[in-house]
This record gives structure tokens, sequence and C-alpha cells, in this order.
């Protein structure tokens, strides 16, 4: 019996073989489909750098990375910032050797290219920052002597140096002075004689030029050794006593003096007053002083004449501060930077010396504080006007119970100051001046210590003036003591040495007798006492023989 909605059974197989056949015919289509339809589209190249780059780079600059591409790589290419493309050593594998000397230091960005076989292209970067600028300079260094090494008579001053350009010279110079070409033959070297220098500290300075001006320095600081334990000596030399005219506009009277002292001086000291006839800086015998191979002392006094007394007006210490003197002290100070070698200049002497000259404070209406300003406003005009060859000397005289106190206060301060001083004398009992007889301990003793412990522990010092009388006790024994046991052994800080050879308010002069004359000879003979070798010393502040 059929029952509603049913197939008949051989409807359904057929129905069933015609979905098979459908179903079959199908995965016919799909499997051709499959087999024989378009390959997925092929990806993009790449390209990569291996190169890194920790810092700044110079010179020829090695890249390198890797790069694919499914269609085959066409080429690599390289370049930097918006410059140009160049092409690459391989593919694969690349390389590229990139001159950064072609552009400026600063930050910039390599860029490499790969381009395939189909055209497309991939790109990946690098920054960088060029820095030829110091890997082009070149170097220089010392190798010889070392850092503080002593150095004496000739020595062999020695170094490297390199350049990329090349090196055009190499120079060496002493302190400020000028620059020297030195021999390089894969190293630099010179001979310098160090006794064209005060024993002491000095900086070294050698430069090296490339062939394209770039320039480099390096510095050392050497110790000059060539004195033990020696100072300066000098002496002030009245012509008169010699029947002749005053040194140094009269040499014959120093040459006298000399061959009686038996040893050339190594400081002559010479001066002028503002208001005398002949003011201005003397540049001929400062040349004299010079070519004698000594150094000059020069005492330059704020007044007319001292035969005019304290009361000189024109000559107050307010005027002075005020600037009624300025175009004067200008124009000295410039003739001294003219001149240009080094001399010591002692402005307005024993300012403690009460009654004696126009600049003490308490006379011809000068006031107390009134001697540091006016030394500062001298001082600085020469500063100014650039006379750095002038070594400034403070010197007041030795202490006594009327002196003007306390010494602190006519002290112009260190950077007014380069040497301290003291003038004083033995005089003895000799009838210009009735006193009693000192030893040299006695007469500056006292102050000596009161300089170097307390107004300026830092300078050195120098005896400005000093002599003995022949009145009230041996001379010769004197002189003996002073300069054979006194200066070198309980002195240390005296570093200059003056005697004052002169015949005026008492007998000072070596030769008020033969065995005056003879102590002297024999003390001064001394190697302590440095003799006239400084004709060619250099225009720096002049420092002492021993430090």
């Amino acid at each position: 019996m059929k029952k509603h909605g049913q197939r008949p059974a051989g409807a359904l197989v057929r129905s069933l073989l015609v979905s098979a056949l459908a179903f079959a015919c199908a995965l016919g289509v799909l499997h051709i489909q499959t087999a024989t339809g378009a390959l997925p589209a092929p990806t993009d190249p790449s390209v990569a750098f291996t190169t890194t780059v920790p810092g700044p780079v110079s010179g020829t600059l090695d890249l390198a990375g890797t790069a694919q591409a499914t269609a085959g790589i066409s080429r690599i290419e390289v370049r930097v910032d918006e410059e140009p493309y160049q092409a690459a050593t391989g593919t694969g594998s690349w390389s590229f050797a990139l001159d950064t000397t072609s552009f400026l230091d600063g930050p910039h960005n390599v860029k490499v290219r790969v381009t395939d076989s189909a055209g497309r292209q991939s790109w990946a970067d690098l920054p960088i920052v060029i820095a030829n600028r110091a890997a082009l300079a070149p170097k220089i260094a010392f190798t010889a002597p070392g850092p503080g090494a002593k150095i004496r008579k000739t020595a062999t001053i020695s170094g490297t140096a390199s350049a990329v350009k090349g090196i055009a010279r190499v120079e060496l110079r002493v302190d400020g002075g000028p620059y020297h070409r030195v021999s390089v033959r894969g190293t630099w070297s010179t001979r310098l004689d160090t006794t064209q220098y005060l024993d002491g500290r000095h900086k070294l300075t050698v430069r090296v030029v490339d062939a394209d001006g770039r320039q480099a320095v390096a510095t050392s600081t050497v110790l000059v050794d060539n004195h033990k334990r020696q100072i300066y000596w000098g002496a002030l030399v009245s012509g008169a006593l010699y029947g002749d005219g005053n040194p140094p506009y009269d040499m014959r009277s120093l040459r006298t003096f000399e061959q009686h002292a038996g040893k050339g001086v190594s400081i002559l000291a010479l001066g002028t007053n503002w208001g005398s006839k002949h003011p201005n800086f003397p540049t001929a015998g400062m040349d004299a002083i010079r070519r004698h191979g000594s150094i000059p002392l020069y005492s330059w006094g704020t007044m007319a004449k001292a035969k005019f007394g304290t009361e000189q007006p024109k000559y107050r210490l307010s005027n002075i501060i005020h600037g009624k003197f300025d175009a004067y002290i200008r124009r000295f100070a410039r003739a001294a930077k003219a001149w240009g070698n080094p001399f010591f200049l002692r402005l307005d002497w024993e300012m403690n010396l009460q009654g004696t000259y126009p600049w003490i404070e308490t006379v011809n209406g000068n006031h107390r504080g009134e001697f540091v300003k006016m030394w500062r406003h001298v001082h600085d005009i020469f500063t100014k006007v650039g006379a750095n060859n002038v070594t400034w000397v403070w010197c007041p005289n030795d202490e006594y119970s009327t002196s003007l106190k306390p010494l602190s206060s006519l002290y112009p301060g260190n950077k007014y100051v380069d040497w301290t001083c003291i003038d004083g004398y033995n005089w003895g009992d000799n009838p210009w001046r009735r006193n009693i007889w000192q030893t040299f301990p006695q007469v500056i003793g006292a102050t000596y210590e009161n300089v170097v412990r307390n107004v300026a522990p830092s300078k050195p010092l120098m005896i400005g003036e000093t002599a003995s009388s022949e009145f009230g006790g041996s001379k010769a024994d004197w002189i003996r003591d002073t300069l054979s046991v006194q200066v070198p052994d309980n002195f240390p800080r005296i570093k200059a040495f003056i005697w004052f050879n002169v015949k005026d308010k008492a007998d000072w002069q070596i030769e008020t007798s033969p065995a005056a004359t003879a102590a002297f000879r024999k003390a001064i003979g001394s190697p302590y006492y440095a003799s006239n070798t400084f004709r060619l010393l250099g225009p720096a502040k002049i420092q002492p023989l021993t430090p």
C-alpha cells in the first residue's frame, strides 16, 4: 500500500544516483580549479643592515647587510640623506664603503634600497652621527721629559705627532714665549737651552699643524734646576766714587765696582722721580743693563726731588688716585711694554718711614689708606696697557719704634705685588748719624718675620738696600757674617740682595777699607750669588732662582 508523501524505491535510487553524480562533478570542478588557478602574489623584497653603529663615525664606514626577493634581486643601492643612490656590492649579502668625509659633521641618515626583478622595492634606514673633525685633527704628545721632571743645562724634549693629512710642522714654546720649529722624523725632538730660563716651574707647549692647517697642542710642566740654592745679587752704584757717571748711563763705574767685587751683578739698581728732569722710561739705559746680562731694579718715586722734603702738594696721594697723573703713568707704562724685557719696579719705597717722603700717609695732606689706593691705581694702568713684563716690588723700611704701623695696612695685596722687599742699614756709630752697631739679623730680622709670616707669606722677598758703616765695629766681619752665614743659612725667603754702594749719609761703599773690600769679594764670590747671566731672560714675571 502506497503511503502519502513517500517516493517509490526506484525513484529514490535514481535520486541518490543523481545527487552522487552532482557531488562528484562538483568535486571534479573544485579539483581542476585548485590545480590550474593563479598562484598567490609574490611578497615584496626585503633588505636590512647587519652593521651596528654604537657611536660617532669618521673616515670610511664599512656598511653591510642582507636582502631577499622571491622574484630575484635586481640591485642594492645606498644613499645618505637626500643624496643620489650609489650601487652596493653583492645581493643576498651586500656591502658598501661609505666615505663620511664627504659630509658635514653631525647626524645623518643612511638608506639602503633593494629592487627585485619585477621592479618592486623595499628600504631600510640606519641613523649615524659623523664626527670627522676630531678624527682628522692631528695628534701631538710629549714622551720626554715626564710631567714635573727636573731639567738642566741642555735638555732633550721629545714626543710623538701624527696627522691624517700629513704634518706641515711641529713647534715648541716655553711659557708665553714664541714658538720655534722642531725636527720631525716619525717622532719630534729638540734641544732646549734651559739656562735661558729661571729655575722653577715652566710650561712647555708643543703644537702640530697638518697640511690643511688643522692644529693640536699638548702641554707639560717641567722644573728647571740649574742653580743649586742660588739668589740674585746686585748693587746701586755711585759713579762719583770712581770719577765717572752713574750706571747704566756710564757703564765704566759699574765695571770698576765689579772689578772690586770680583763678580758681575745679576741686578743693577737705578731709578727716577716723577718730577725729575728725566722722568720718562729710560730705554737706552735699560738696554745697557740687559746687554750686560743683568736685570734692572727700577725705583720710581712719586715726588719731584727728595731734597724738597715731605710737603710736595702736587704729589699728594689723592691727586694720583684721582687721575691727575694718568697720562704720564700711561706713557711710562706703554714705553715699558714696548721695551718688552723683564724688570723689577720698586714704586714708592720705604712707605712706613715717617718724615721722609711725600707719599708717607701722615704727611703732605695724605690720609691713612691712600697709599694702597694709589698703588693699585698705578698698577691698574700698567695692566690695562699690557705692560706684563713688570715685576712689582713692595719695599718698606725695617720697622722701628716710630715707623708707620701696622705694616699690613700699607700692603696693596697679593694681586698687586710680585715681590716683597726690606731696606735696612747698620748705621753703627758714624759721624753722620750716631746709633748702635747692629748685626744683619738685628737690622731686618723682626721685619722679615712680620712680612713672611703675616703680611705676604706667599711672596719672594729681596733686600732692596743694605750696607754697613765702618764706625762702631768691624765692617769686614759684618759683611762676612751677612753674606756667608745669615742670608744663605738663616733667611731662606731672601731671593735677591742689593748692596747700596753709595757714600751719602754714611760710608756704605765696599771700598771703605781693604779689609771690607776683600771680605765682600770673597763672600759674594760664592756660587750662591748669581752673576750677570740673564741677557736672554724671557718677558714673564721674574721668579726666584731657587723656589
